[in-house]
């Protein structure tokens, strides 16, 4: 037998097996018993960093991701990733310019969190009102409840360089 529906995360189900004779004798086997494990959903918070920049430079970025879910996400990695934007959508897109990356290997259980920084290069031909989008799962490692909620972000505005002060 074939079930053709989907499963739904979270719900307990029962199955038999019932035999059949080519004589229309039956004899059934218990009732079992399984539950599909509950879900994930990380979410970014706390997102911290100076709210202006130079182009071209060093810029620190912190940030927490939370597990609102029911489940855990047991032991698969997932990567979390910064981008710059000039938008504040919810989700990234070709033009979004990635800024860097760390992996996450523990596990997080539901109602926790973690904490994160990086350091990372600002691009040189950027300058102007942007956004830093950090998406927790970026490369979807995870199975969650909901990726719609993943990413936060920040408003910064990036400066160019001062001009060289030359004398001759």
């Amino acid at each position: 037998y074939t079930l053709n529906n989907n499963l739904a995360y979270g719900t307990t189900y029962n199955w038999q097996v019932v035999a059949k004779n080519g004589n229309c004798y039956t004899a059934a086997g218990p009732v079992q018993k399984f539950t599909l494990r509950t879900l994930p959903n990380l979410k970014t918070s706390g997102i911290q960093c100076d709210s202006t920049a130079i182009s071209g430079s060093i810029y620190e970025i912190g940030w927490q991701v939370s597990n609102i879910g029911t489940g855990s996400t047991g032991n698969q990695p997932w990567t979390d990733a910064i981008y710059l934007s000039a938008d504040n959508l919810p989700e990234v897109s070709v033009n979004d310019i990635y800024l860097g990356g760390t992996a996450n290997f523990s596990s997080l259980n539901n109602n926790s969190s973690y904490a994160n920084s990086l350091q990372l290069q600002l691009p040189t031909t950027s300058s102007g009102n942007f956004y830093i989008k950090i998406f927790p799962d970026a490369y979807n490692q995870l199975i969650e409840t909901s990726k719609t909620d993943n990413i936060g972000f920040r408003k910064i505005v990036i400066n160019n360089p001062p001009l060289a002060d030359v004398k001759v």
